[in-house]
């Protein structure tokens, strides 16, 4: 199997016989940015763009494109600020479509990314976009490249439950698991695929399922190296189950474990806030709930995922319905964020079922 780190590995091997300290830069910088993605991120994009500079003016122009790359993995994956992801994703998906960035080795990862972005601002509004382009990158990257092809599973996956289509995003996440498994780096592959599919097999109901995932995600994300919110969202999903069982001594248990890793990671506020309210939920703990979403709404603000923004404000609205003390000001203030997408009528039908029946 090629792996999409092999042509760089070789052009530091040839650095590293010749002595050639300027370009080794542009890995030590790589690598930096890697190890400040949990608890800096920012610094993370600061590094990648320095990488960049550095490749431009050494004239290394994959390097180049791998730290563009990597500026936009950042931004969505660390940052998570879409408003300044979306200017480069456009960019990202004209160049590796350039003749250079045809052949480029992480030409999934930046495509995969740039579709990450259109799900997280507006899956409904840019749908026929994005359904076209997880077509287009499946169809042309190579299939010996099984690490891109797990990464376009995970962006999909996050895709279709954005829009609610449990069934679909489930069975990808199965199909993908079953093969993540047999591959040797199957600690941070395989930890992507389980933390998708917990909130999935929440939403269906599957609890006995979500246990084993969330159990198995806790282990091999502990063992690699940057998935600590990976392995804190499994003890909260874990913990959610536990609780629905009665089992309150393992749940809190589980829950005390993930606020100690959280502790210690960057957009704690919101990185786990679906595991984190279904927990209080499982007791039916409204308020706390709700507290999470609040908490949520707060740190996305200016972020640019519209989309998220407006579950937030949706799950908000149907916790208040619970406690009955939803207003006409909170179905109001969730009205107007649905302003910033394409499509609103998904978020307003479902706080028009809340309003009347509590349900969405």
């Amino acid at each position: 199997m090629s792996d999409i780190w092999d042509e760089f590995q070789r052009s530091v091997d040839e650095w590293q016989e010749k002595d050639d300290i300027e370009r080794l830069e542009l890995f030590e910088l790589l690598e930096e940015g890697f190890a400040f993605q949990e608890t800096e991120p920012e610094a993370s994009f600061v590094l990648f763009t320095k990488m960049r500079d550095e490749a431009r003016r050494l004239n290394e122009g994959k390097w180049l494109l791998l730290a563009e790359t990597y500026r936009l993995v950042a931004l969505t994956c660390y940052v998570a600020d879409y408003t300044r992801a979306l200017p480069l994703a456009i960019d990202l998906m004209v160049r590796f479509n350039s003749s250079d960035g045809l052949t480029h080795p992480f030409r999934g990862v930046g495509l995969s990314n740039a579709l990450l972005v259109y799900t997280c601002v507006d899956p409904f509004g840019y749908q026929d976009e994005i359904e076209r382009g997880f077509a287009y990158v499946r169809k042309h990257i190579s299939d010996e490249l099984e690490s891109t092809r797990f990464l376009i599973d995970e962006v999909q996956m996050y895709c279709l439950e954005s829009m609610e289509r449990w069934g679909e995003a489930y069975d990808i996440g199965v199909r993908s698991l079953s093969k993540v498994l047999q591959i040797e780096d199957r600690n941070w592959y395989g930890s992507s695929i389980l933390n998708r599919l917990c909130p999935i097999c929440h939403a269906l109901g599957h609890s006995d399922e979500l246990a084993g995932h969330a159990e198995y995600l806790s282990e091999l994300a502990h063992q690699a190296e940057h998935l600590r919110r990976m392995e804190a969202n499994a003890w909260l999903w874990l913990a959610t189950v536990q609780r629905g069982r009665g089992d309150e001594r393992e749940a809190s248990r589980s829950f005390r474990r993930s606020v100690r890793i959280l502790k210690s990671v960057e957009r704690r506020d919101w990185i786990c806030s679906d595991s984190m309210a279904a927990y209080h939920e499982a007791n039916g703990d409204w308020k706390e709930a709700v507290a999470v979403r609040d908490r949520e709404i707060t740190a996305l603000a200016n972020r640019g995922m519209h989309h998220r923004v407006c579950q937030a404000h949706v799950e908000r609205c149907r916790l208040l319905k619970k406690l009955g003390v939803l207003a006409n000001s909170d179905l109001a203030a969730a009205r107007v964020a649905t302003s910033c997408v394409r499509s609103p009528e998904w978020f307003l039908n479902k706080l028009d079922r809340i309003e009347r029946n509590g349900t969405a």
